[in-house]
């Protein structure tokens, strides 16, 4: 049996070895595009950080200058008085209840030898007094942290109750007697 084929079986079947071509190509070819552009990313972001690590390298000095005027920054000594001065001049100038003032116990922070005091302070007055209260925190020179904020309304007149968990820093000076 010798049957020829057609013209047309023979497009169709060109067409068809054709497309199978296509297609084992974009199977095969597909994943290795995927896996290449990935691996560009990648290249991309570690290219991205090392120029950033080398950055810093670079700038070494001048960030350890900048550590070390932040520590000076910091008092050699716990001040707690005279942070427990300025809460209460702040209180009185916006007419704030000032109900107590609880400092924690002093903690060491991590390998700078940083030290933290956490103080719970509880206030009562109106809420806008609160919010300038807080701005005249905010703008306090000493290095602290507000990480607790609680406010509760009262009921009466007004007021409201908050407690406020503020952390203190500050940075004992080696003791450099011979």
């Amino acid at each position: 049996m010798n049957n020829k084929l057609t013209r047309r079986e023979k497009i169709l079947l060109s067409l068809f070895f054709i497309t199978c071509t296509f297609i084992a190509f974009f199977k095969i070819g597909y994943g290795w595009i995927e896996k290449y552009l990935l691996t560009k990313a990648e290249v991309q972001q570690k290219r991205a950080v090392l120029s950033l690590l080398q950055g810093i390298y670079s700038n070494k000095d001048s960030v350890d200058e900048v550590i070390k005027t932040s520590l000076v920054k910091l008092p050699s000594d716990d001040e707690i008085s005279t942070y427990i001065v300025k809460v209460e001049s702040w209180a009185r100038t916006e007419n704030i209840s000032l109900l107590s003032i609880k400092p924690g116990e002093i903690v060491e922070n991590g390998k700078s030898k940083v030290k933290v005091i956490p103080v719970e302070i509880t206030l009562e007055g109106k809420r806008d007094s609160f919010i300038r209260f807080l701005n005249c925190m905010e703008s306090f020179e000493r290095i602290s942290q507000v990480s607790r904020v609680i406010m509760e309304y009262t009921g009466k007149a007004d007021l409201w109750k908050s407690i406020l968990t503020v952390n203190l820093f500050y940075y004992p000076m080696p003791d450099v007697t011979h």
